[in-house]
């Protein structure tokens, strides 16, 4: 037999909630939280309280309840979710906050790994899951890319490298490897990329922002997206001028290398629109 657990709902537990009650008729109440849409609960008047079930309660806070008979006490815990899964290979679950999904465990088989990550709650931006052989020992990696931000000019991403037991390999952070490989600048000519003692200048006549527009020197870091082909893990980071314009992509090519996943190869491509 089921029971359902109670909370006496008073004025100051309503603050600590967030949230606000009306008692519509008997044995039902209207809960808003956070001025959104009220939900409708059950709710008994016992003694001059309202008091609803903890469930219920739990429920419109995104929170799952648990309760120990022999300590009488409820436990009221983030409710996961399912956001990314590639069926044998790996399962993706987090708990939705502000906007995010937060504190991410990773499922395979009975191996779970909780390394703290977060990821958009957009479903358009759910995390990837792809799997190649990248350190060319015969054995596939898992790679899981995340979305971090997104939003007019922006869209970050971080990718993760797994083995089969979920042990993640370090991968060389791209700004740092851009940071070390390259450095950037506008000259009279235009904008100029000095990159592993080769020069690239994009001219000024193909630059459409005027200069008092522009940034002090060409730039990356507001876009970054990964990639993989034929097992080659690769990341592009556009090379932006000003708040609105991009010249073209810094592409890094990843290798493995002493037990790290390092940028071995960089190149630059202007965009054909400029």
């Amino acid at each position: 037999m089921k029971r359902k657990a109670w909370m006496a709902l008073t004025t100051s537990a309503l603050l600590l909630l967030g949230g606000s009650a009306a008692v519509y008729g008997a044995g039902v109440i209207h809960l808003r939280i956070n001025g959104n849409t009220p939900v409708q609960i059950s709710a008994n008047a016992v003694d001059g309280h309202m008091m609803v079930p903890l469930t219920e309660i739990a429920s419109a806070l995104g929170k799952k309840v648990k309760y120990d008979a022999k300590t009488r006490t409820a436990f009221l815990d983030d409710q996961e979710s399912v956001i990314a899964k590639k069926a044998g290979v790996l399962e993706i679950t987090g708990t939705k906050q502000d906007g995010m999904y937060v504190n991410l465990k990773l499922k395979h088989n009975d191996i779970v790994r909780s390394p703290g990550w977060m990821n958009m709650a957009n479903p358009s931006y759910a995390p990837q899951i792809v799997q190649a052989d990248l350190n060319k020992d015969g054995e596939q990696e898992t790679v899981i890319v995340l979305n971090e931000g997104y939003g007019t000019g922006v869209y970050l991403t971080k990718a993760h490298v797994m083995d089969s037991h979920l042990i993640e390999t370090p991968l060389e952070d791209p700004l740092i490897a851009v940071g070390r490989q390259v450095h950037m600048s506008f000259t009279k000519d235009g904008a100029r990329l000095d990159l592993n003692g080769k020069t690239v200048t994009v001219p000024s006549s193909r630059i459409v922002s005027e200069p008092s527009y522009r940034f002090e020197a060409p730039g990356v870091g507001a876009i970054i997206r990964y990639s993989i082909q034929d097992d080659q893990l690769k990341a592009t980071l556009p090379v932006q001028v000003s708040l609105g314009e991009f010249i073209g992509d810094l592409e890094l090519e990843y290798g493995y290398d002493n037990g790290i996943y390092q940028v071995k190869r960089m190149t630059f491509v202007e965009d054909a629109l400029n």
